[in-house]
């Protein structure tokens, strides 16, 4: 089985390190039980480029603006010139906790056509607060995508990100795959999310927009047991959004 890997990256050097640490981990463990894998990586800048080659992924050079353009690119890239089972997706800014690899397995072996996750964790990366994101929904980090969705999806619509967006790809992407390939996501079952999003002044949703709806996203303790993370300063269990 082989995974084509999706991921952008802009600015954000400690955090994209952080985060590719994270995939590397990812992509280790899945080696190890014979899933391999290939990561492209649309930049628009050279250290992030730099980056990804330290990584073993490959840079893929785009410009940055609109993101729905870079994203897209750097599908079609992956789609082209790469033979895979699944496109996975992830983001320069977002770690996975442990239990993530495992769940992924799971959906590779079953052939789950469409998989994805519905709540997520965020960081202000300035004062470590964390808040949970748990309405009704879906992420693209960790979405995982059956190839021949995909190549029906590129097919029908001529793209397979909107090229012409700077948000909500995700909910683009999956209103069309509803659309026009029949499928919606299926959701894991989970008392706490594996998703932890790293949220600096780079974000496209900045953790102030969350802040500002404190009891819709409210200020909690991250669970879970996110490696990557360790060395980061203490969490805060009711901290405060000092903007």
């Amino acid at each position: 089985m082989k995974l084509g890997v999706h991921v952008t990256a802009y600015r954000r050097p400690t955090i994209t390190k952080i985060a590719f640490t994270c995939l590397r981990r990812i992509l280790d463990e899945l080696a190890e039980k014979g899933v391999e894998s290939h990561v492209v990586v649309g930049c628009s800048e050279k250290k992030s480029a730099g980056i990804a080659k330290s990584f073993g992924f490959e840079p893929f050079m785009v410009k940055n603006d609109p993101l729905g353009h870079k994203f897209n690119e750097t599908a079609k890239y992956l789609h082209s010139n790469y033979d895979w089972d699944y496109m996975l997706e992830y983001c320069s800014d977002n770690v996975m906790e442990k239990r993530y690899t495992s769940l992924l397995l799971k959906q590779i072996e079953a052939e789950t056509p469409y998989w994805a996750m519905n709540c997520f964790y965020m960081m202000n990366w300035r004062t470590k607060e964390v808040r949970i994101y748990n309405p009704s929904g879906w992420s693209n980090v960790g979405r995982l995508t059956r190839r021949d969705l995909v190549d029906k999806l590129r097919k029908k619509r001529g793209y397979i990100f909107n090229p012409r967006l700077g948000r909500r790809l995700d909910k683009d992407y999956n209103d069309d795959m509803f659309r026009m390939c029949r499928v919606m996501p299926s959701f894991p079952a989970l008392t706490n999310p594996i998703i932890l999003d790293l949220k600096d002044d780079y974000s496209l949703n900045q953790y102030k927009s969350f802040a500002a709806k404190g009891s819709k996203y409210p200020v909690v303790s991250l669970a879970g047991n996110f490696p990557e993370i360790n060395g980061l300063e203490k969490v805060e269990k009711n901290g405060t959004d000092n903007r």
